[in-house]
């Protein structure tokens, strides 16, 4: 068991966890996001879009650097972090004004290989928070995927894939994967490739 899940299931208890995703989800999240690789050898660079208690942020951060925001700081969620075993993996941005968050949130991401969302449970923040991690991102991961549980959030999210002809896959637990297409090349890209044929 990687060290982050072995902390979580020593540390909590069970009101801690039941208020979380719980660790079978942070299993098969963790699961997921190692699959996808870095362009070149290091570690993963994630973006979480809802710490709440930091649960699913310590399990990530054993597979990389995870830049989390939420607009509030949970009960336990500094100790949880703080006493983790890559609590230096965790950079964590707190404040009740989203716009101005997710502003200094991106000045500071450079490269992005996964987002994981699990904020607010309804359909217009699920269309927000997409917005904000897709412009980083073609791998997303969403909690709650549940037409029972959350209908709102389940239905923003096949709408969002329908429209931008992106792959869902189901991962258990209410967990779904979704990756985006690749962007068609600019034109600057189309001259690149041309001039690189010319040489």
């Amino acid at each position: 068991m990687d060290r982050a899940l072995l902390y979580l299931q020593k540390t909590l208890d069970t009101t801690t966890l039941k208020h979380s995703i719980g660790l079978p989800a942070c299993a098969d999240l963790c699961k997921c996001v190692s699959r996808i690789k870095p362009e070149k050898n290091g570690n993963l660079s994630i973006l979480e879009i809802g710490t709440h208690n930091a649960v699913s942020t310590v399990a990530l951060s054993d597979l990389g650097v995870v830049h989390t925001i939420d607009i509030m700081n949970c009960k336990y969620t500094e100790e949880i972090v703080s006493q983790s075993p890559h609590a230096n993996r965790i950079l964590r941005f707190v404040g009740n004004d989203q716009s101005r968050l997710r502003s200094v949130v991106a000045r500071g991401l450079v490269v992005v290989h996964v987002a994981f969302i699990d904020a607010v449970h309804d359909s217009p923040h699920i269309y927000i928070d997409f917005e904000f991690a897709s412009r980083f991102t073609r791998h997303i991961i969403f909690h709650d995927y549940s037409a029972h549980k959350f209908p709102g959030v389940y239905t923003a999210i096949n709408e969002i894939a329908a429209e931008r002809k992106a792959e869902l896959q189901e991962l258990g637990n209410t967990l779904v994967y979704m990756k985006l297409p690749a962007p068609p090349p600019t034109k600057f890209h189309r001259e690149l490739g041309k001039a690189m044929t010319q040489i």
